[in-house]
């Protein structure tokens, strides 16, 4: 089962990925799937939101 990761921990991988990390890069840093860390920043740039 999946578990709820928090807004806050969206926000800082989004940012790191701004920032200049790859996507699989700030996943391994937040401990967070790669899958999780592109399924986000693709919905970012799609609707500009978290």
């Amino acid at each position: 089962m999946a578990a709820y990761l928090s807004q806050d921990i969206r926000i800082r991988v989004l940012r790191a990925i701004g920032g200049g990390l790859s996507r699989n890069t700030a996943a391994k840093r937040f401990a967070i799937s790669s899958a999780s860390a592109v399924r986000w920043m693709q919905t970012c740039l799609r609707t500009g939101r978290t």
